[in-house]
């Protein structure tokens, strides 16, 4: 068994995709841009991420707008949002958690988890690594790059720098962290103070751990004794696990299946109140429902529908009662409805529809809904109905 040295900090596994930005905005909204165009992220004037076509171009991070667009003119031009890249990348860790529990975002595209418990179940930290990486792949995500080592901020340069899409996998050993990190420049400590080091001839990660601990806390105070943590391969931050969002939903079975409106109306009375409930208790208001009416023949008929308020039990109860009675009757058959609250399980003061959440105080007047209208259903037949099932919040 080998001994490690004290002070050594837990195994972590880091997953990283490269240009989250990048993908987010291919893959959010109802018309995603295609991750083949020269594409840039923007935030105060300066490139935060580029597309692979931009980047052959010419574009980098840092670059500034005027200059990104003279190297290549046919760039499209995309602003930063925070919100869109939190949004586009909850499906990872949802399938992230899927795999192995306890996740921590560190920022959209980027997450760590402790390795211990991943690396035993799969038989290995190789094996952990390699059915993360698979997870992202199911999403459609064709670059992953995971890494493994004595903390997170070794597992993310391990991810960062010693990954390629066709090796997406780096583990640093146990114990040499320290080595690991020695030869990398110094901005990956503090961009803020590469330049200030570069003037010091203070030129990677191994030269600020030469200086020492208390050369460092002279100079920069606390910040110093961090800086010396990090780049000794001694990161104290534990893996802090996120809290994942409560799992709200309702199933109602029909045996023997129901043929009206009313009859499905009258049995989603008390899961609808339910339903209501259970986001009241989380401080939530849902003023956009989508009602998803699916036949086992491949039938299909969805519908959104807002409110200018809010959706109590008796509004969703009403909303599906109105969409039943739209279909025409036919032969039995197995339904599924299915009642989600897809952007708008909002806070009570916050924004809802396709908006931005945006947090304000709480309105003296009943807060309006400016999302989107409702959308046409389909003329499927469903007439009769066995199951109304996953009544969902968001």
């Amino acid at each position: 068994m080998t001994v490690l040295p004290a002070g050594t900090p837990p195994r972590s596994l880091v997953v990283w995709v490269p240009d989250w930005p990048i993908v987010a905005t291919t893959r959010d909204g109802d018309d995603p841009l295609d991750a083949a165009e020269p594409i840039a992220v923007f935030e105060k004037g300066a490139v935060v991420a580029c597309s692979a076509a931009a980047r052959a171009a010419g574009v980098r991070r840092r670059m500034r707008r005027r200059d990104a667009q003279a190297r290549c003119p046919q760039l499209t031009v995309v602003d930063a949002d925070a919100v869109r890249d939190h949004r586009a990348f909850a499906p990872l860790i949802a399938a992230i958690e899927e795999v192995a529990p306890n996740v921590q975002v560190m920022q959209p595209g980027l997450c760590a988890l402790r390795a211990r418990g991943p690396a035993r179940y799969f038989g290995g930290e190789a094996a952990a690594a390699t059915v993360l990486a698979g997870a992202i792949a199911a999403l459609g995500i064709d670059d992953v790059r995971v890494g493994i080592a004595d903390g997170t901020f070794t597992a993310e340069q391990a991810a960062r720098s010693g990954t390629r899409r066709e090796d997406p996998v780096r583990i640093v050993p146990a114990g040499t962290a320290a080595d690991f990190l020695a030869p990398l420049p110094v901005v990956v400590l503090d961009e803020e103070l590469a330049s200030l080091f570069g003037r010091l001839g203070v030129q990677t990660v191994g030269e600020v751990a030469a200086l020492g601990a208390d050369r460092l806390v002279e100079r920069f105070g606390t910040r110093g004794q961090w800086l010396y943590a990090l780049s000794s391969g001694r990161d104290p931050r534990p893996v802090t696990a996120r809290t994942p969002p409560p799992e709200l939903h309702r199933e109602v079975a029909f045996e023997p299946p129901v043929e009206t409106a009313d009859q499905i109306a009258f049995a989603l009375r008390v899961p609808a109140a339910e339903f209501v409930s259970r986001l009241g208790a989380q401080g939530l208001v849902c003023t956009e429902l989508r009602v998803v009416l699916t036949g086992d023949r491949g039938e299909r008929s969805e519908r959104v529908w807002l409110h200018p308020g809010a959706f109590d039990a008796a509004a969703v109860v009403d909303r599906v009662r109105w969409q039943l009675a739209e279909q025409s009757p036919g032969g039995e058959r197995t339904v599924r409805c299915r009642i989600t609250c897809p952007d708008s399980c909002v806070a009570p003061w916050a924004g809802c529809g396709s908006n931005p959440r945006r947090w304000m105080p709480p309105p003296t007047t009943p807060h309006v809904c400016s999302g989107r209208g409702p959308r046409s259903a389909c003329t499927a037949h469903f007439p009769a109905y066995r199951r109304c099932s996953a009544i969902r919040a968001c």
